[in-house]
């Protein structure tokens, strides 16, 4: 995950803790569990569209690779 081993996430986490205190880690994980969600929707939404981009290229250049062979 991200190049992180999970004793980094755990120092991490122990930070967080102890700057924002218990009450606040709630939301926090809300939070970045929201916006990891919503990063990963934006990345398969980006994957997709290059893949139906780069598909519609080449049909384009099928086309017209076949227009030049008949001419």
């Amino acid at each position: 995950m991200f190049g992180f081993e999970f004793s980094h996430i755990l120092v991490l986490a122990a930070i967080a803790l102890i700057v924002l205190g218990p009450k606040q880690m709630p939301q926090l994980a809300k939070v970045l569990g929201r916006t990891i969600g919503e990063l990963r929707k934006a990345m398969r939404d980006m994957t997709s569209q290059i893949s139906v981009d780069l598909e519609d290229q080449s049909k384009s250049n099928v086309k017209t690779e076949n227009k030049k062979d008949k001419v």
